[in-house]
C-alpha cells in the first residue's frame, strides 16, 4: 500500500474516532437543541433540589413571620397560664404572674416544676406522678376548703367510674385572680345537681367523657357533660382525661367548632373572659391525632 493511501486511511479513521466521541458527548446539542431524556432528568432533578431548598427557606421565614404571638406566656401579666401535660390526661399546672404554681394530678410532666400547691383527684399513678415535682408544696388530696397563697380551692366528693362505690375522684375548683377553674380530673359519673349548684360560675371547665363503647356504662358520655356545661355555664371548655379526639367530638357534639392550640398552653384573662361571646372548646393536647 502507498504512503499516501496509509495517511488517507488513518485520518479517516481519526475523524470517524473523534467525530463519535464529539457526537456522544453533546448529543443534547440535537433535536432542535433538547436535551436528551438522561439529561433533561438530571436538570429537573437540581431544579428541584433548588426549587425545594427555597421553598423550605420560604417556608421557615413564612413560618417564622405568620406565627401568631403567643401572648404573655412566660411574662404575662395578667390571668393565668395555663399548661396541659401529656395528651389525653389529667394533668395542668395553673400559674400566676407573680409566679404562684398549682399542678394538678401531676404526670408525664416534659419539665422540672417547682410548685406552691399540688392537687390529687385520686391515688391512681396517673395522677400521682411526682417525679418532676421539687421543693416544698401543699399537697391536697382530700376534699374540703382551702386558702393557700390566695388561691381558693374547693374539693367535692365525685366517683372515678358509675355506680363505682370503691373508686372516688375529687373535682377541684380554684380561685385564681378572680378567675375560678373546675378540674373534673376522672370523674366517671354525672355529679349531683347539688353538687353542680357549688360548682357553678366556672370561667373554665376542664373535663372528660368517653367517645370509646366499651366505656360507656362507666365513664360520662357526652350527653352527660353537655348537661355539666348547660349547669356550670363556663366561657370555655378544654378536654382532658378521656378519649383522643374528645375536643373535636365535643364541640360537633355541642354544634361548636374546636379550636386547636398549639404548644399545649394558653393565658386566660379576666377581660377576655367578660369579652366573650359564647363558649369555646379548646382542645390544648399537644400530640392526639385530629384527624
Amino acid at each position: 500500500m502507498s504512503k499516501t493511501k496509509i495517511l488517507t486511511t488513518v485520518l479517516i479513521v481519526f475523524v470517524l474516532l473523534f467525530g463519535g466521541a464529539f457526537l456522544l458527548n453533546h448529543a443534547n446539542f440535537f433535536s432542535n437543541g433538547e436535551p436528551t431524556d438522561s439529561n433533561k432528568g438530571s436538570g429537573k432533578a437540581a431544579q428541584n433540589i433548588a426549587a425545594n431548598g427555597e421553598a423550605s427557606l420560604g417556608e421557615q421565614e413564612s413560618d417564622v413571620k405568620e406565627e401568631p404571638e403567643e401572648k404573655g406566656l412566660k411574662d404575662f401579666t395578667d390571668g393565668i397560664w395555663i399548661k396541659k401535660y401529656p395528651e389525653n390526661y389529667a394533668c395542668f399546672k395553673f400559674e400566676t404572674p407573680e409566679g404562684i404554681k398549682i399542678v394538678a394530678d401531676p404526670y408525664m410532666m416534659d419539665e422540672i416544676v417547682e410548685p406552691d400547691i399540688v392537687t390529687e383527684s385520686h391515688q391512681h399513678s396517673d395522677h400521682t406522678d411526682v417525679s418532676k415535682l421539687q421543693g416544698t408544696y401543699k399537697l391536697i388530696k382530700e376534699t374540703g376548703e382551702y386558702d393557700e397563697k390566695g388561691i381558693k380551692i374547693n374539693g367535692y366528693s365525685g366517683k372515678h367510674n358509675k355506680g363505682d362505690t370503691a373508686e372516688t375522684n375529687i373535682i377541684f375548683t380554684y380561685v385564681i385572680n378572680g378567675i375560678k377553674i373546675a378540674h373534673f380530673a376522672s370523674q366517671g359519673e354525672l355529679p349531683s345537681d347539688e353538687t353542680l349548684e357549688k360548682i357553678k360560675n366556672a370561667d373554665v371547665l376542664l373535663v372528660q367523657a368517653s367517645i370509646k363503647p366499651e366505656y360507656a356504662n362507666s365513664k360520662m358520655n357526652l350527653e352527660e357533660t353537655k348537661h355539666i356545661i348547660d349547669k356550670l355555664n363556663p366561657k370555655i371548655v378544654i378536654p382532658e382525661h378521656g378519649s383522643e379526639n374528645l375536643g373535636k367530638a365535643l364541640a360537633a357534639y355541642l354544634n361548636l367548632k374546636v379550636e386547636f392550640v398549639k404548644k399545649g398552653e394558653i393565658v386566660v384573662t379576666r377581660s377576655e373572659l367578660d369579652a366573650s361571646k359564647g363558649l369555646r372548646v379548646l382542645d390544648i393536647d399537644t400530640d392526639v391525632p385530629k384527624d
